[in-house]
């Protein structure tokens, strides 16, 4: 199991003795990296007082790697595959965008890093989410959106998506050339073209859900708290722990597209046709992901023919798994076997069961040509 204080006490402790520290960051010189497992997959940990802890995703797991101080809060880690880089988001409106060593073998580079400050504004603004959109990466920001280059991490572009003092971006989901878009406390998700940043498309949550508002027991007002597309549908999750799909097709096509869309297309919701769960969660979406699991209990392990390569053996595994969505939230409701009155005490916190402080998820399976959730 991984202690996150034990690694901040231990850095601190170690920080005391280390005077040689970048002037941005602080290196833990007693554990700086272990190359041996650095170099294959790891896993990352952000904390509240700004460390960044790797840990292998292999081996050893509860063995800190390597760990990191950058001047504020950590709220956001994405790794980006098609430059190979790990992007972390600073409460302070700063990037750091950590790379691998030149040389082989050798991991992630954590003594030399790249810092992109956002903004100009005397009052920092929270890196709440990182997204890679075509050939940029996008950083949502307070109420902004910024837009970066890779490899030089240049800002190309910076624009105002919302305006107020708690204004916060906090989902971008690319699909096609379109990126939909969603804010703290508000019901609407924006599909924004990704070349002009021009919005094509919003679809506001409470309208949606009205018809049914009374009889699912929803008492306050309905936000976004989670999105995903996946498998031509458009999945959100709601505060109030409602799942919801939407349809997705392209402008350009009369029936539902069964393949993946192509990049020049943006993929609009089809709001008449949007489909309620009736499964949800107690409390807010917290997240929605796609998984994937093998059916076979204990695969064999498949010997590799001296005509097969790596990647042929890497799709063929794939096409053998099976995709699952899975959401996470506190509790969980079915719809089907409560009526509004109860639905309604649940929420308010009135009736105290054993479930209520517990975190669930729940899994669709996705591996049709076209999966509505039910």
């Amino acid at each position: 199991m991984v202690n996150l204080k034990e690694v901040e006490e231990e850095s601190d402790s170690d920080n005391e003795s280390n005077s040689s520290c970048h002037e941005n960051f602080e290196i833990c010189s007693s554990q700086k990296s272990d190359n041996l497992l650095l170099h294959k997959p790891t896993f990352w940990l952000g904390t509240q007082s700004g460390f960044v802890a790797i840990h292998s995703a292999v081996a050893q797991s509860e063995t800190l790697l390597s760990r990191v101080r950058l001047k504020d809060s950590i709220l956001e880690i994405r790794y980006v595959a098609r430059h190979n880089v790990v992007m972390v988001g600073c409460a302070d409106s700063s990037v750091a965008v950590f790379s691998k060593h030149k040389e082989s073998g050798l991991g992630w580079n954590m003594d030399n890093y790249k810092l992109v400050m956002l903004g100009k504004t005397m009052t920092p603004l929270p890196v709440s989410v990182i997204s890679p959109v075509r050939d940029n990466i996008w950083v949502g920001y307070g109420g902004n959106i910024a837009v970066l280059t890779l490899p030089n991490i240049n800002i190309k572009e910076n624009h105002v998506f919302t305006e107020g003092e708690r204004a916060l971006v906090t989902h971008m989901v690319p699909l096609g050339t379109g990126v939909w878009i969603a804010c703290r406390f508000s019901s609407v998700l924006t599909l924004l073209d990704s070349t002009s940043m021009q919005p094509l498309q919003q679809v506001n949550m409470e309208e949606v859900l009205k018809p049914v508002s009374v009889s699912y027991g929803f008492t306050t007002l309905i936000r976004v708290s989670a999105v995903l597309c996946y498998n031509n549908l458009l999945w959100i999750g709601t505060s109030q722990g409602a799942m919801v799909t939407i349809p997705l097709k392209s402008l350009s096509s009369s029936s539902y597209v069964t393949e993946p869309p192509p990049d020049q297309t943006p993929m609009f919701a089809v709001r008449d046709e949007a489909r309620i769960s009736l499964h949800g969660h107690q409390g807010a979406v917290r997240y929605i992901i796609v998984a994937r699991y093998s059916a076979e209990e204990n695969p064999a392990p498949r010997k590799m023919s001296n005509s097969s390569s790596n990647s042929e053996v890497l799709l063929r595994r794939r096409s053998a798994c099976t995709r699952i969505v899975l959401s996470g939230g506190e509790g969980y409701i079915s719809y089907r076997d409560m009526d509004a009155g109860t639905l309604s005490t649940i929420r308010r916190g009135r009736i105290i069961r054993g479930f209520t402080d517990h975190c669930h998820m729940i899994a669709w399976d996705v591996s049709g040509p076209r999966t509505i959730v039910s």
